[in-house]
């Protein structure tokens, strides 16, 4: 027997009280997640306390935006996330993923088959973010603010000019400053870091170059 995403959304019990009858008594049974291919939410912080298994990525993000709207997976991300292999059990919580968005219920989506491309987001300002940064791949060191004191996005931040940190260094660890990416870009303006794990910015660079 089955019962629909909905219901599972937040959660779900592998007994028989939670699916509503006994599909073949005596025997025991077992429950899998047929999700299509598409990641899903299989665990929220605080509510969710038992041990989590996803055969694939899993990413522990915002649960709602500024305004309590419930998010998507890739809205979620540019918030900032955490992402760690769940085949061997994982709990959703900041013990165990570290928190990427301090003062904000997070969840975990489950992508089972790796498929999600994963958004550029910020990490951290220029002389705001002191603390040192790890990013599980490229940084980008970009413009935080247009003429009208419009915070852009990474698309637009390009082209006024911007500095990468090579994804060793950022993996080690990196300051969000004109040290740490060896050079100011954008003199006179304040700079952000993008964390860049699937290379958002090849794709960005290309689809300019081909208009």
């Amino acid at each position: 027997m089955k019962v629909e995403e909905a219901k599972v959304r937040n959660g779900y019990w592998c007994n028989n009280a939670f699916f509503g009858r006994d599909p073949r008594p005596n025997w025991f049974k077992q429950c899998f997640c047929d999700n299509s291919g598409k990641p899903f939410v299989q665990g929220i912080e605080h509510q969710t306390k038992t041990v989590q298994t996803c055969k694939g990525d899993v990413f522990y993000v915002r649960k709602s935006g500024n305004n309590r709207e419930a998010l998507g997976l890739i809205d979620a991300m540019k918030f900032g996330y955490k992402k760690k292999d769940g085949s061997k059990g994982y709990t959703c919580n900041n013990a165990f993923f570290g928190d990427p968005t301090v003062g904000h219920v997070k969840q975990c989506w489950c992508d089972g088959n790796k498929a999600v491309k994963e958004p550029a987001f910020v990490q951290a300002v220029e002389h705001k973010t002191t603390a040192k940064q790890f990013c599980n791949g490229r940084v980008i060191y970009a413009r935080q603010k247009n003429e009208k004191g419009e915070t852009l996005d990474l698309a637009s931040s390009l082209r006024y000019g911007y500095a990468k940190i090579a994804p060793r260094k950022a993996a080690q660890g990196y300051f969000c400053s004109n040290a740490g990416a060896g050079r100011d870009p954008v003199p006179g303006h304040v700079k952000q870091c993008w964390c860049d794990a699937d290379n958002e910015l090849r794709r960005i660079l290309n689809s300019q170059n081909e208009k």
